[in-house]
This record gives structure tokens, C-alpha cells and sequence, in this order.
């Protein structure tokens, strides 16, 4: 039984060092702000301002909004 839940300790801790943190692509964000300049507007725009709000979402959530 001690065997089972350090195993499954050890488990759970790998997945979470593994898990997909997801961070900032910087020449992603900005690669979106060169497009959003250039950007009539129109949905385009919205739809870069959405694909923006997601690269900051998890680092900079105020940004993000």
C-alpha cells in the first residue's frame, strides 16, 4: 500500500513539472502588434486583438484585457 502511494505521488508531482506551462511568445505578441497596425478596421482586427489577449492571458492577465 506505501509502495502504491508513492508511486502515485511521484505521478501526479511528474505531471505537474510536465505539464504544458504555457508562457509569453514574444515574437509572436510581436508579430500580432505589426499585423494590428497595419489592420483596417473591421473583424480582422478583433480577431487579432482575441489571438493578442491569448499570448498575455496566463503571464500578464491585465494585459490580456
Amino acid at each position: 500500500m506505501k509502495y502504491l502511494k508513492t508511486l502515485l505521488l511521484s505521478i501526479a508531482i511528474g505531471l505537474l513539472i510536465l505539464s504544458d506551462g504555457k508562457g509569453q511568445d514574444q515574437t509572436a505578441i510581436d508579430s500580432l502588434k505589426t499585423e494590428l497596425s497595419a489592420t483596417a478596421e473591421d473583424t480582422l482586427k478583433v480577431d487579432i486583438l482575441i489571438a493578442l489577449g491569448e499570448q498575455y492571458k496566463y503571464n500578464l492577465p491585465d494585459t490580456a484585457l
